[in-house]
């Protein structure tokens, strides 16, 4: 099927009508997926639980459910069980299409022209495309370097020295995707205190529930400039019905709420996550799949003498050097699938989500024949 013949004069129109700061964003580009739908493919790419929902998750999704009706737009029953989980009052609490639906909501929120926000090189590659796409300007503090106990990560000094009096908005993953780096509560809480007050403190946590111990997603509320976003993309293993929650002050909730699209969870995703929240006994088990498969990528990695990052979440980031691009084809033309990171301005390093058992002595196997090949 092709588009049918257009104006190209009227065309060109419509398109330079759009706001000149969409024009210029390029589109979130995801992990490498197969083109057809193939269990044997090892689907390192995307960070995703390689275990899948918990038995307790799928089983929501067997029952009935009245799709005919609009899903519940203040999910209830999920910020029940989460107030429970997290020890926040309800009102604390807001949910999202993903947790980068909520990252979407902070800026359609808080920044616009003249505006800007703060965010790491090498951070998660969603900060950029939601400052631009609201008209604000970034400002990008460089990062620590490789050769520091947390290489590429953060550094609070360089994020302070990028505010200034336009800043609304300062985005920190932790752990950061992709260099799998963190920062400790008390470097958090230097931060924030040395912020002025009307600047948005956006802590991403989706890679929390990997970290030893497991931080608690409420512990930075007596901050009211705070929020902190988490999903249940990833240990929960429920990416595919896309569902993420906020906690912060009930008055920046309100205000989240005021620019949130109506019914934006849906019904099946509600009731998965509810499930989900309830069954600690799966997140057990995936921290220790996680654990037992990054020891030993690690171990792979020390003798190929391949340089890591971080080890705080779900994946592990490896430099290859200018081979990077060659070992992407040579790791996918046997099945797996890893993600090469020009958009973080990493081209020559590739993030490796830790899989199964199988998965990851596949994906060793495969490193140690290009290293012999």
């Amino acid at each position: 099927m092709t588009v049918p013949n257009s104006d190209a004069a009227a065309l060109r129109h419509i398109v330079a009508a759009a706001r000149p700061c969409v024009q210029g964003l390029a589109p979130y580009v995801p992990g490498a997926r197969p083109s057809t739908v193939d269990e044997k493919v090892c689907r390192l790419a995307s960070n995703e639980n390689p275990l899948g929902p918990s038995a307790e998750a799928m089983a929501t999704l067997r029952e009935p459910a009245n799709l005919s009706r609009y899903p519940d737009n203040d999910g209830h029953a999920l910020r029940e069980a989460l107030s429970v989980r997290h020890d926040c009052p309800p009102d604390c609490l807001i949910f999202g299409n993903g947790s980068s639906d909520l990252l979407d909501l902070v800026a359609c929120a808080y920044l616009e022209a003249g505006r800007s926000a703060v965010f790491a090189r090498h951070a998660f590659v969603v900060y950029p495309l939601v400052v631009q796409a609201a008209g604000a300007t970034a400002r990008i503090s460089a990062p620590y370097p490789v050769e520091h106990e947390q290489p590429l990560g953060h550094d609070p000094k360089t994020l302070l020295e990028c505010v200034d009096e336009t800043t609304a908005v300062v985005f920190v993953a932790n752990p950061n995707n992709p260099t799998g780096t963190v920062l400790e509560d008390d470097e958090i809480r230097a931060l924030i205190e040395a912020l002025p007050p009307h600047v948005l403190v956006v802590l991403d946590e989706a890679y929390a529930e990997y970290r030893d111990p497991i931080p608690a997603a409420g512990r930075f509320l007596e901050y009211p400039q705070v929020i902190v976003t988490r999903t249940f993309s990833k240990i929960f293993g429920l990416a595919g019905l896309r569902i993420g929650y906020a906690l912060a002050h009930p008055e920046v909730i309100a205000m989240l709420n005021r620019v949130r699209q109506p019914f934006n969870v849906n019904t099946l995703a509600q009731q998965a996550a509810v499930a989900a929240v309830g069954d600690e006994e799966h997140v057990t088990h995936s921290r220790a799949v996680n654990a037992q498969g990054m020891r030993q990528l690690l171990k792979t990695a020390r003798e190929l003498e391949l340089r890591a990052l971080g080890t705080h979440a779900n994946f592990l980031t490896l430099d290859f050097g200018e081979q990077a691009r060659a070992v992407v084809d040579f790791l996918r033309e046997r099945g797996i699938l890893v993600r090469a990171l020009p958009e973080y301005e990493l081209p020559n390093w590739l993030r490796c989500t830790i899989g199964t058992a199988e998965e990851t002595r596949t994906l060793i196997g495969a490193l140690q024949a290009w290293r012999t090949s």
